[in-house]
């Protein structure tokens, strides 16, 4: 599961403390530190600086069984941040060897994998419904056989 994201603001944060609230409950960091980030990302986005800034969020989960990177997505979104966010450095790297045909068919699929549990549900929902559209009938009868099996309808 990704846990190191990077981030870039594309518009103004209004609220700067939820912001900071909430990069300090989904990192190790303090109060400080977390200001430190959020004022960072926001400084680049006012110096017209198009850098990403690298923010470690806890692994595993939180007490309710959702992951931090759920947790600071959903918070993102309920603050209105509107921000370009990668799952950082060794992500990119995968997804570049991906891009250009460098990688198993196990590779792409622990990508995808990885990539829809890092994104919103609707992203994820619109990335699952172009790889479906690409499958042949025999493949989703394939797929649907599956499901049935382990549901028991």
């Amino acid at each position: 599961m990704i846990n190191v994201i990077r981030m870039q603001l594309k518009t103004q944060v209004s609220s700067k403390l939820a912001f900071v609230k909430l990069i300090k409950e989904c990192t190790d960091l303090g109060l400080r530190d977390a200001k430190f980030i959020a004022d960072d990302l926001q400084d680049n986005l006012n110096k017209g600086v198009r850098t990403y800034k690298e923010i470690h969020l806890k692994g595993g989960i939180d007490d309710s069984g959702t992951s931090y990177i759920r947790i600071f997505q959903k918070g993102i979104s309920d603050l209105g941040i509107d921000a370009f966010v990668t799952g950082g450095l060794s992500w990119e790297r995968n997804f570049k060897m991906l891009s250009i045909g460098l990688g198993e068919d196990s590779d792409y699929s622990n990508f995808i994998i990885e990539y829809v549990n890092s994104i919103d549900r609707i992203h994820g929902q619109e990335v699952i419904g172009l790889m479906v559209e690409k499958l042949s009938k025999k493949d989703l009868e394939e797929i649907f056989s599956k499901i049935s099996k382990e549901i028991k309808l």
